[in-house]
């Protein structure tokens, strides 16, 4: 069984997942800036923790953690919509008519009621979307940090460094899009 709404209607517990929605350019900067940020956070731990040096490391820090980035960004995307697709359904009930008129009255507003439902409708996806990117970035990105410590210093800790940076970040950032991929659906 399903969940239900305020009005007793059952709500489903499918998930609406969009596919093939691509993000627009503010969207893809934001994740690959997230993305680089949280990328590089690795090659400040294997410096000051384990020793590799800049510039004897500098290129491999460089090529790993921007495929970490590109990794990392398409599995927000992917996570972005995942929550966005979970919280609309949640709050598609929530303007009903005698909570438009209550606003209408309240708030001294002209527009007809269609009119005003569908600029609060407009609104309330454009914050479920902001919600649900907040939610993609701070969840992936605790996922992939605890992965790197976990793969780093624990699973992959007598690995020669080197290899151990590599395969840590990058298992790290494919575990974070893989579970986007699989498990988020």
């Amino acid at each position: 069984g399903g969940r239900f709404s305020s009005q007793g209607r059952e709500m489903s517990t499918d998930v609406i997942f969009i596919e093939g929605k691509s993000p627009s350019f503010t969207q893809t900067l934001s994740y690959v800036v997230n993305a680089l940020i949280v990328s590089l956070l690795p090659v400040y731990l294997y410096r000051s923790v384990v020793g590799l040096s800049l510039p004897q490391y500098g290129l491999v820090f460089l090529v790993v953690s921007l495929v970490s980035a590109v990794v990392l960004s398409q599995g927000y995307h992917r996570v972005t919509f995942w929550a966005f697709g979970r919280l609309d359904v949640q709050r598609s009930d929530l303007l009903t008519e005698k909570r438009l008129n209550e606003y209408k009255t309240k708030n001294n507003v002209s527009l007809s009621t269609k009119q005003l439902k569908e600029s609060l409708t407009e609104k309330q996806k454009q914050c479920t979307f902001v919600e649900s990117t907040a939610f993609a970035l701070a969840y992936s990105n605790a996922l992939y940090l605890l992965l790197v410590v976990f793969f780093g210093f624990f699973l992959l800790a007598r690995v020669p460094s080197p290899y151990d940076y590599t395969l840590t970040v990058l298992l790290s950032a494919g575990v974070v899009h893989l579970f986007a991929v699989r498990l988020l659906k």
